[in-house]
């Protein structure tokens, strides 16, 4: 007897930025006898227990075959894999999500390149005119 896949995996990571919210939800074909959460760092994975820490974790069994975490006033820290584990009396069956989080700073950052990439070409042209008109 195998243990069933959970579901709705994915390859793309969950993107948010610092200070929002972020909901994970884990799904199986059959209820599994309990659900747990991890964040993997590195090579370890560190258990999330929602209950000492309930404002910044919330774990629902939303019905015995779906689990759902909730990262609440994300930090760039909580950027990382989570961890979804179903365990059954055979074995445990796992999925994994990637978050990043990141600040608002991040996607300006092109953009601010480019302004000043203009802004030197602008000081080159001008400083090179006045050589040419000094000349």
């Amino acid at each position: 007897m195998q243990t069933p896949e959970v579901g709705d995996k994915t390859d793309k990571p969950i993107v948010a930025y610092v200070g929002d919210s972020v909901a994970m939800a884990c799904k199986t074909k059959l209820p599994p006898n309990t659900w747990l959460w991890y964040k993997a760092n590195g090579t370890e994975q560190e258990l999330i227990n929602a209950s000492t820490d309930p404002l910044r974790y919330k774990i629902i069994i939303v019905d015995g075959n779906t689990t759902k975490l909730t990262v609440m006033n994300l930090t760039e820290e909580d950027s990382g894999v989570y961890v979804c584990s179903a365990i059954y009396n055979i074995k445990a069956s796992v999925s994994r999500v990637e978050v990043r989080v990141i600040t608002f700073m991040e996607p300006l950052k092109p953009f601010i390149a480019i302004v000043a990439e203009v802004i030197i070409l602008v000081l080159l042209i001008l400083l090179y005119e006045r050589k040419w008109d000094a000349c």
